[in-house]
Parts: C-alpha cells; structure tokens; sequence
C-alpha cells in the first residue's frame, strides 16, 4: 500500500499560511486595542477636568471673569485654572485650557508629529454673571 506524502504536505502548509495570517491579524489588532485603549483614557481624563472646573464655584467663577480668547498658556490666564490643569493632567501630555465664546471658534494649537485629543463643556452662568462660555481642552501625545 503506497500513502500519498504530497497530499500530507499541502495540507501542512495550508495549516501553516493559516497560522501565519491570523498571528499577523492578532497582532495588528493589539496594536489597535492598544491606541484606543489610550485615546479613552486620555478622553476619560479631559472630561473629568472640565466636569471639576464645571462644579466647582471658584474655578467656575474664575473662567467667568476671564477675558475670551484665553489659553493656559497666556499669561493673563487664571493662576488657579493653571494649577488646577497642571494637577490633573496624565503625566507625559502636553495639555491646554481654552476659554471661548460661544459663537467664535476655539482655535487650538496643533503641533507636528502631535497627536491631538481634545474636549469642550459649555458654561452658562453664575449667580451673578451670565455671560456663556466654552471651556476646551486639548491635550497632545506623541506618534505611536
């Protein structure tokens, strides 16, 4: 009786070029899981600064009293806004406050090689101004 050892072989190379594309297709889907992973976290964060300076009066009271147009980095920016970013940020990230008015564009500064994650909340009123803002956040990460 004489076995065929080429129908053998097929069939183990079949299996091989299987193992090989899926092992590729895990790999590029961990590094997917991976970037989405950090966008969230980073997302996550943004959002619970802006909530922070959202309930709480005296940040609140000082993004009221601020002019518009304002960044973290300007230096007529709000000392206790500043720190209160500064505190919060993910070690790493290069993150700024953005105060704006409602109808204007909040430009946002973009630099290369960056990528940019940003947030906004909107801010109505105090018990004595009413004046609407929009409070943005925009934090940079290197390229992966």
């Amino acid at each position: 009786m004489v076995k065929n050892k080429r129908a053998w072989i097929k069939i183990v190379e079949a299996f091989m070029a299987i193992a090989l594309i899926l092992g590729f297709l895990i790999l590029l889907l961990n590094l997917k899981w991976s970037q989405s992973e950090d966008y969230s976290l980073l997302e996550k964060n943004n959002l619970e600064i802006l909530r922070g300076i959202q309930g709480n009066s005296s940040l609140r009271a000082n993004v009221f009293s601020s002019d518009v147009g304002l960044n973290s980095s300007s230096e007529t920016f709000p000392e206790s806004l500043r720190s209160y970013l500064d505190s919060n940020i993910i070690p790493g990230e290069a993150c700024y406050l953005y105060i704006c008015d409602l109808d204007s564009g909040c430009p946002v500064e973009v630099l290369p090689e960056k990528s940019v994650y940003a947030s906004e909340v909107l801010l109505f009123a105090t018990s004595s101004v009413y004046s609407p803002r929009k409070l943005k956040i925009s934090c940079m990460k290197d390229e992966i």
